[in-house]
Formats: C-alpha cells, sequence, structure tokens
C-alpha cells in the first residue's frame, strides 16, 4: 500500500508540474508579437517599415506553432519542428522579397532624384 500511495504522490507532483510549465507556455503564447509602434519609428521609407513589420509578423506566427505544439503535446520533437519550418519556409521568403523589393525601389527614387 505504502508503493501505491508514493506513486499517487509522484503522479499529482508530475501533473502539477505539467499543469505549471502549460501555463508559462500560453502566457509565452499569448505576449508573442510585436507592437506595430516599433517599428513606425525606424528611420525608413514607410513601405521597407510595413515589410519589415510582416516579416516579424511571420516570425511571430512561427514562434507561436511552436509553443503551441510543446503545449499540447509537450514535446519538441524533430518530425514536428520540421514540419513547421517547412510551412513557414514559403512565407519567410515571400516576406523577405517584400523587404528587398521596397529597399530596391526607394533606391531608384533616390538615384532618380541625385
Amino acid at each position: 500500500m505504502e508503493t501505491l500511495s508514493k506513486k499517487n504522490e509522484t503522479e499529482t507532483e508530475d501533473v502539477r508540474i505539467l499543469r505549471e510549465e502549460t501555463k508559462k507556455a500560453l502566457k509565452t503564447l499569448y505576449s508573442i508579437g510585436t507592437d506595430a509602434e516599433e517599428f513606425k519609428a525606424l528611420p525608413l521609407s514607410e513601405s521597407t517599415r510595413a515589410a519589415i513589420y510582416a516579416r516579424r509578423k511571420v516570425s511571430d506566427a512561427l514562434e507561436s506553432l511552436f509553443v503551441l505544439h510543446r503545449i499540447l503535446y509537450c514535446v519538441d520533437d524533430e518530425e514536428s519542428a520540421n514540419k513547421i519550418l517547412k510551412a513557414a519556409r514559403g512565407m519567410e521568403n515571400i516576406a523577405n522579397e517584400y523587404i528587398i523589393a521596397s529597399i530596391e525601389d526607394k533606391m531608384g527614387v533616390i538615384g532618380k532624384e541625385i
């Protein structure tokens, strides 16, 4: 009987730890996000700031998926990480292209002014 009692205590401790870790992960999940105000002050063109902000939002979404996976499955496994990264890669590439296009567009305007 004593062994069974100790096992129940351990399981309860494990459950408590899991709840605490989930609570921390949820707090992290809900705090992910970038305030647009941070980007409005950058000394860049409006379109470049917007493109960089959008790229950051892609990173925020990626981070959110990793945290959510940890909440749901309590593990970080390579297969799931690769699946998330593969899904995000296309969005990251598009966002990066927009940043480059915005900078190139601005450089063309500056070149014409000179």
